[in-house]
């Protein structure tokens, strides 16, 4: 057990205390232009299980980072479902790609459902704004996005016709108003103040307002694991079960409506676990709440550890086999995998000579000392193997390697579990 104020950097965003279990250690080759350590304690809030990120990184910094390095400020995604026809694994689309736009659309739907058309709504961390547009669609009039990030909001107004202003959610302009329903979808996990946020979100809504916050389902990562600690990096610091986010909203000032879970998407192939729920903001200030702890939570987090270990030790074997004489090797992704491949494998043994990524918003970063560029910059270097950092877009990669690029280089594929091993 960690011991109290001295160790860790930061309090339990649930219930704050200052008290938890350390499940696991996780290291990072974090780009050195971003304000995210290399490394932290995943731990186990003692009082009421919840599962976090014990990083001192602050809230502002975080949102520094979104605003400058922000993956849906580009329109260039990675959508394996058309990679077979398609000049490129990088797709440009006006939209995000078709599988979260599905995950946005069903939200759209059941919103529809519960609100009139005139209700004044806001997405907060709106991205690329197709949220809105489907939202748009279904009649609704008065709708508002906010984002940190001044790129997506542009893509925002200008590729879905949203109405959409740049700011924090944790600290929004002073003339945005309040609202009758606010929308955080997949947002929670990256903010480091949960509480403060959930004040924020009751402070922007109207007396009876509700509020939809859908977050991933930590309980069942180990259920759906593909890329070992996948959601253990550096942008998803907070871990929620639904009995945790049912506590949080109950002791912020808020009554349940409706709540649940559902399976999502994190690639064209790949599911992904959810949980949401429905709030209306309570007039009366809450109660003094008594947290309880939430063991499942805790166990289900150190069997995602356990399994997430084995998987990342199956892929460090293979490597070691594959590139056993090759003293170079390219990476090709420059995402969190890629931070973890190069200090949890033989990778971080190779001279990493190049790392090539499709987003512009990556290009000119740096991995410890490495360059990331576009793949273009491999028409100069030799025909070092290349290594497919990714799990979840490896066969879109794959095929721009070959078919796109027609690059001589061996490619490597990390290992993938069959399905009915999950």
């Amino acid at each position: 057990m960690i011991a109290p104020s001295a160790r860790l950097l930061r309090p339990c965003p649930i219930c704050g205390s200052y008290d938890a279990e350390a499940l696991h250690h996780q290291e990072f080759v974090a780009p050195r232009e971003l304000h995210v350590p290399n490394g932290y304690d995943v731990v186990a809030c003692t009082r009421c299980g919840f599962v976090y990120a014990d990083q001192g990184t602050t809230q502002m910094q975080l949102d520094a980072d979104y605003e400058s390095h922000s993956k849906y400020a580009s329109n260039v995604t990675t959508d394996l479902s058309r990679a077979a026809g398609a000049p490129d694994e990088s797709v440009a689309q006006a939209t995000d790609s078709h599988w979260d736009a599905e995950r946005l659309e069903g939200v759209a739907d059941y919103l529809y459902e519960r609100l009139v058309p005139s209700a004044r709504v806001l997405d907060a961390g709106c991205s690329s704004g197709t949220f809105l547009r489907f939202l748009r669609e279904r009649g609704f009039t008065e709708t508002i996005g906010l984002d940190p990030s001044p790129d997506a909001v542009a893509r925002a107004i200008g590729e879905n016709g949203a109405r959409a202003v740049t700011g924090s959610f944790t600290s929004p302009p002073s003339d945005i108003g309040t609202f009758d329903a606010v929308t955080l979808s997949h947002t929670l996990e990256h903010i480091t103040d949960v509480r403060g946020a959930i004040a924020s979100l009751h402070a922007l809504l109207r007396n009876d307002g509700l509020a939809y916050v859908e977050v991933p389902d930590a309980e069942r990562y180990d259920r759906f694991l593909v890329a070992p600690f996948h959601d253990f990096n550096t942008e998803h610091i907070n871990h929620f079960s639904l009995g945790v986010l049912r506590q949080l909203m109950a002791a912020s000032g808020f009554e349940e409506i409706d709540a649940g879970s559902k399976i999502v998407y994190c690639s064209p192939v790949d599911e992904y676990p959810a949980i949401y729920g429905l709030w209306r903001k309570r007039a009366q200030k809450s109660k003094p709440t008594t947290f309880l702890r939430d063991e499942s939570l805790v166990r289900a987090a150190k069997r995602y550890v356990v399994a997430s270990r084995e998987r990342m030790a199956r892929i460090d074997r293979d490597l070691r086999d594959a590139l056993a004489a090759e003293p170079n090797v390219i990476l090709w992704g420059a995402g969190q995998l890629a931070m973890k491949l190069m200090c949890d494998t033989v990778i971080a043994k190779k001279n990493v000579v190049a790392i090539v990524d499709s987003s512009p918003q990556r290009h000119g970063m740096h991995v410890g000392s490495t360059e990331i560029v576009p793949p273009t910059a491999l028409r100069d270097t030799p025909s070092y193997p290349i290594v497919i950092a990714s799990i979840h877009s490896d066969a879109a990669i794959a095929y721009a390697i070959e078919r796109r690029y027609r690059l001589p280089n061996p490619t490597l594929r990390l290992y993938r579990a069959p399905a009915n091993a999950q």
